[in-house]
């Protein structure tokens, strides 16, 4: 199968990706709500991010020669999570990051279609990465047990999306 030449991956790698293992409890036991800055940090990780990735990248993808029969330029990738659809205890702020990536497709598509780009978010729930290395095994079991489809890679998922066959 071969990769569309101009596909990007929004995917952030690094290890600070843990915090969402980190359970951020609106309120927590003793009614002490979290710290504004963790919920920053989080949304700084995983929307900022993402967005400064696809803006940086955007303006080379434009300028590339349009191939096939809808002249089409690249496209881009984001991926959310199951969690911006049903997000669990403790993920408010993964939740709503994962949420707003989410509600990002559909606005950037119609910006970008003019230019040959199509936009699609991928919304898997658990696969294997350093973030989810961190997870107790009670807590993989748990996610586990609500997966629509396991067994898919995100990086097949990913392969699929920028075929050109």
């Amino acid at each position: 199968m071969a990769l569309h030449p101009y596909c990007v991956f929004s995917s952030v790698k690094r290890p600070q990706l843990c915090v969402a293992n980190t359970k951020f409890q609106i309120l927590d036991r003793k009614g002490n709500s979290f710290s504004i800055e963790q919920f920053d940090f989080v949304m700084n990780i995983n929307v900022r991010g993402t967005i400064d990735l696809i803006r940086q990248v955007l303006p080379y993808i434009a300028k590339t020669t349009p191939v096939g029969p809808d002249n089409e330029r690249g496209i881009v990738i984001m991926v959310a999570s199951s969690a911006a659809f049903d997000g669990q205890p403790g993920q408010v702020s993964y939740s709503a990051s994962k949420g707003a990536i989410a509600s990002l497709t559909l606005p950037m598509t119609r910006d970008l279609a003019p230019h040959g780009i199509r936009v699609v978010t991928l919304a898997p729930s658990m696969f294997d990465t350093r973030m989810t290395e961190g997870l107790s095994e009670k807590a993989k079991a748990s996610l586990l047990r609500v997966m629509e489809f396991p067994g898919m890679s995100i990086m097949s998922s990913m392969r699929c999306l920028c075929s050109t066959d």
